[in-house]
This record gives C-alpha cells, structure tokens and sequence, in this order.
C-alpha cells in the first residue's frame, strides 16, 4: 500500500471545540468550521483508496475510515456529513462511523496506485450542504498533503497579532509517537519555546499564545522586522518525522472572512533557486490583487538573492522582465512587494511570475501572501514557491473547477527550464464523465512560454459551466514544470455567492 499523510492536521468538523488542545487563543475564530479532502488517481488504473480520520491529541481516540475507486487521473472529494458513498461516478464521499462535533483530528490516505491529495478549510455553507458552515462565513483555503515528512519543519512566517493576523500550525506524527519541541523566535531576537508529545497519525494545534513565554500580542510596533509579534518557527521530532500546515487568521473576526494555509517547509525544501508562479501588482487594476513574496534565509550567513520577475499579461507585454535584488541576513528574510517598492519598477496591472536565485545552495525557501488591499471584502491567500530540484514534466491538480457553485479554478503553470521555450497540455477529467485534451479541446495548450514565464488555464473554452475536474499538466520530453492553482468567486456575480475567500494550493510534481 501506498502511504499519503496531509501535511496538515486541522479540523475535519469543527476546529473550535479542541480546548483539551489548544488555549482561546488559538483557535479560529467564530463557529461553523469544517475541512474536505480531495484525492486524485495520478496512476495508470483504477486506484482503490482508504481515507483514515483520527482525532486529534487530547481527544478521546477515534478512528474513521472510509474506501473507494478512483479512476485514472480522476477525484473523489471527502465531504463530512455528506452520507454519501462515492460508489460508482458518484464523486463525494463520507466516512464511517460519521463524524459528529465537536471533533477535530488528522488525515492519512493509503492506496494500491499513486495518489495525491488536498484538504480545504473554511466555515462557508457549501452549495448542496446546508449543515456545513454558518452562515455569513466565507472563508477559505486549501492545503496540499504531504508526499514526504522530516524530522525538523519549519515555516518563515509566525504572526500574533501583527497587523490584525495571527498564525497557528496543525503538527502531526507520521506514522509513529513523536516527541516535539517548537521554537519560534521572533523578529525582536526573542525565542518562545513548546514541548509535548504526539501519537502515530494524530495531530495538534499550536498557536503562538501557547509557548514559553508567550508570543507578545500588544506593542507589536511598526517594523516588521524588528516586531516581537512577528517571526518563524522550527518544530522539531524524536522517535519519528512531522508533517504540518501553517493557518493563519484575522482575529477577532466572527463570523470569520478570511483564513490562509500553507504547507510547513521540511529541511529537504530549502534550495539555492526558488520558482514562484504567481506575483501580481495590482493585477487587474479593478481587484487590485498583490502579492507579498518572502524570501527566508534558512543559514547561518548572510546570502545575496537575485529575482528575475517574467510579465505574463501586462502593461510591458508578456515576456517583459523586470530585475531586483536584496541581501538577506543570516535566519531572517525580506519581502517583495509593490509597497516595498522592489519589484524593479514593475508597474501595477501585471500579472508575473518570479525566478529567485541565492548566492548560496540550500539556503533559502519562500512564501507568497496575496490579498487586495481596500478591497470589500477584502480576500486573502497563500502559497509556498518551489525548489529548482521539485520541477519535473508533469503536475497533477486534484481539484478545478468551472462555474462550480460560484468559483473558478485557473491552475498557473511556469517553465523552468534554463533554456528554450516550450508548450503545456491540460488534462481535465471532469465530474461530468468527460476527459477533455488538447486534441479536442484546444484551449487546453499553452502558448509557447520562454524560460521563466507562466500561464493560466482559467476559464478554458470548450469545459462546460458546472464541473469539479482532475488535471494534469504535461510540459513535454524534457521539459520542467511547476504550477499553482488559485480558486476565486470574483466573477461569481452578486453577493453572497462572490464574497467566498480567495484560496491557493500547490500542484503536484509527478515523477
């Protein structure tokens, strides 16, 4: 059998009630909170897959689990609750026993062919599922499971409070009982630490209220980087490998709006050359979505990094390039943005891709924050850019969607080549019992892209409206790859339907 463990160990009912967990502090705020799960067949085959549910440290021990078929580069989509079985081309399924809150736990997936798989956090009440959710509450996000666990995970970004967010990480033990140690050191020098232990496959949630001492909240000031409020984190394992998520959250906001997620980082993620598929500035100038991309030193010495920003549609043309550069001290980081003003003179309405090269290997890891600023309301998201090591031919991308219930995926594909350029093909194997490709659904290849540059399959002529699809990209003999997919409801139409938070979630490199 082939083991898949979630890198993140959040909520699969209802995330608030773990107080044997987790302190007030750190727990997501307002109600209704729940987590689906997304499992894609990337084999040749028909996939047999069993999601096994734990509940999470503390708790009393629970197991659920539940099997199904997969075909081919097709999905299924766990949805707690649901009752339904997944039999046949039915594509949501349910656990068994079901799970009743409060609960919150952990996720393993186990199958006879290669899969991957993704979880989604939110508190909205999903179309077609009225006991999910509460209403008024439209956050959203998305998390990749783990293909690969370490002994040490780490994540460059740890909020309290800082400008109204504050960051908290689901830990979980694979496969065996770990013990942990957390350390976060904060941008002031500080360092706050937590010590526990976690059993095989369950989980944990720790937020930055609960170390010793405790992560200031208030005096935060005004400088990120010497803020005792903001910081990054290591966790580290004896007896055993970790897998995590960061989530992060507005405080205070009930019903919540907004929540962000990300896989934690391993120590085989840091690299000399990061590929990020997804920068904008003000892009388009009526959403005004920007991003935020973090760069972290993960050395203990100073490294020189040098960006190379590629136009995909945009003001200079697509193709256009735009250069920066900064140095970064040892275990700290620097970020790239339009209000930083080191984006090398790119001008709002872009929308690019990002090549970040240190003068150093295995030094430094990234994470890109995107959100539009004043917008109403305002929508956030995250993901994590990838090594030169990680890209490969293919990505498969578990869950897309057309005019599904409000929302729309674009999965963002960038060429990472050194040299020459190249199209990509789309694979959509659909809810509707149709595979689509290129040779019959021509919107389903890229224009050519140079070294580089990305492209978005967004809205793709010839899916029809209505349909949860499987993907998988495909950039040719030779050719390397990368890719992240976003899902919006920005052009859902009128409220509430288009209030749905803005979500990211890292495609899968396949071997």
């Amino acid at each position: 059998m082939i083991k898949q463990f979630f890198r993140i160990a959040t909520a699969l009912a209802l995330l608030l009630s773990i107080t044997a967990v987790v302190s007030a502090q750190s727990q997501l705020p307002g109600s209704g909170w729940f987590t689906t799960t997304t499992i894609q067949n990337v084999d040749t085959g028909t996939a047999s897959v069993t999601l096994q549910v734990y509940s999470g440290q503390g708790q009393s021990p629970q197991t659920s689990s539940a099997t199904v078929s997969i075909p081919s580069g097709g999905n299924k989509v766990f949805i707690p609750g649901s009752g339904q079985t997944g039999a046949g081309t039915q594509t949501v399924f349910d656990v068994s026993p079901q799970l009743s809150g409060p609960f919150s736990g952990s996720a393993v997936v186990l199958a006879d062919k290669q899969v991957v798989a993704i979880g989604q956090l939110g508190n909205n009440v999903p179309q077609g599922f009225p006991s999910l959710g509460t209403a008024g509450g439209y956050a959203n996000a998305f998390y990749r499971g783990a293909l690969t666990s370490a002994a040490t995970i780490s994540y460059p970004v740890v909020k309290n409070n800082w400008a109204g967010k504050t960051t908290v990480f689901a830990i979980q033990a694979v496969g065996g009982n770990v013990n942990y140690t957390a350390t976060i050191t904060s941008n002031s020098g500080a360092t706050h630490t937590k010590s526990g232990t976690i059993d095989a496959n369950r989980s944990l949630i720790l937020g930055p209220s609960d170390f010793n001492p405790p992560m200031p909240s208030t005096n935060c000031g005004t400088n990120v980087n010497t803020s005792p409020c903001f910081g990054s984190i290591e966790v580290t394992a004896t007896g055993g490998t970790l897998a995590g998520t960061a989530i992060e959250y507005r405080v205070g906001q009930s019903p919540a709006k907004e929540v962000q997620s990300a896989a934690m980082f391993t120590s085989n993620d840091a690299a000399q050359t990061l590929f990020c598929p997804t920068i904008k500035a003000s892009y388009t100038l009526a959403q005004n979505r920007t991003t935020g991309m973090t760069v972290a030193n993960v050395t203990s010495n100073p490294v020189t990094v040098n960006v190379v920003f590629t136009v995909s549609i945009g003001p200079g043309g697509a193709g256009t390039q735009y250069n920066s550069s900064a140095t970064i001290p040892a275990k700290s980081s620097v970020n790239f943005s339009k209000f930083d003003g080191n984006l090398g003179g790119m001008p709002d309405g872009t929308l690019a891709s990002a090549k970040v090269t240190s003068s150093a290997p295995n030094s430094i890891i990234a994470v890109v924050n995107e959100s539009n600023p004043g917008g109403n309301p305002i929508k956030s998201t995250t993901y994590t850019c990838f090594s030169e090591q990680s890209a490969t031919q293919k990505v498969a991308a578990p869950l897309v969607k057309k005019n599904l219930g409000g929302s729309t995926s674009g999965p963002t594909v960038q060429n990472v080549n050194t040299s020459g350029s190249f199209q990509v093909s789309a694979t959509y194997v659909c809810s509707d019992n149709q595979t689509y490709t290129p040779s019959t659904t021509p919107s389903l290849i890229s224009p050519s892209l140079s070294p580089g540059q990305a492209h978005t399959f967004f809205n793709p002529p010839g899916i029809p409206d209505g349909v949860l699809c499987a993907v998988t990209l495909d950039a040719g003999s030779g050719n390397k790859i990368i890719a992240v997919v976003q899902e919006t409801s920005d052009f859902a139409g009128s409220s509430p339907a288009n209030l749905l938070d803005t979500k990211n979630y890292e495609g899968f490199n396949l071997p």
